[in-house]
């Protein structure tokens, strides 16, 4: 028996294959169900399909639904925003001043169990002001979110050739115009993904 092969191995069939496939399937299979559950209105067990459908479950909870998207929307908006520029500024000053955090320090909410994290946050907002929520919501996105943008705008901050905004500054540039025209365009496919 002849077997295809797969970097220079005849290949073997992994043996949590069919159960990996087996669980994806049953994952997609999951959303159609439910989309057809939000509409059904009577359903018996022996029936293939729902026998009536209504847009009652839809129409009670719509409002609800949508406020909920948007103020999630605008979390992850203000917090992917305030990660963001936390990075950048954290790899333009280890840039200028040649000292950085080490790293453990940055993936301290990447290894430490989040929820004694969180417990201090929720102590801290205790002995501060614990009346806006959003805030403290928005700053505990951004203290789980900053540590991720950080390592990945990382690699593409240490690969950048520096000689290039040198020049910029001997042509006159100030380090802001040198910045925006020179380095944000090269480094903006980073930024944006």
């Amino acid at each position: 028996i002849r077997c295809w092969q797969y970097s220079g191995r005849s290949g073997i069939s992994l043996p949590g294959k069919s159960l990996f496939l087996l669980i994806i399937s049953l994952t997609v299979l999951m959303v159609p169900l439910m989309l057809i559950w939000s509409f059904a209105q009577r359903w018996r067990f022996p029936d293939l399909l729902p026998s009536r459908y209504s847009e009652r479950f839809w129409q009670l909870e719509w409002d609800s639904i949508l406020s909920t998207i948007n103020q999630s929307l605008s979390i992850a908006i203000i917090t992917a925003s305030i990660a963001l520029v936390l990075a950048v500024l954290a790899h333009e000053y280890r840039i200028k001043y040649k000292w950085q955090v080490p790293g453990y320090i940055i993936a301290i909410p990447m290894l430490i169990p989040q929820l004694s994290i969180l417990f201090g946050l929720q102590v801290v907002t205790l002995y501060l002001s614990s009346d806006s929520y959003f805030f403290w919501v928005c700053w505990a996105h951004v203290f789980f979110a900053f540590p991720f943008v950080y390592l990945a705008l990382d690699g593409p901050w240490k690969s950048f050739d520096t000689g290039l905004t040198r020049v910029a500054l001997s042509l006159g540039k100030s380090p802001f115009q040198a910045w925006w025209k020179v380095k944000m365009p090269i480094l903006l496919p980073a930024i944006v993904f």
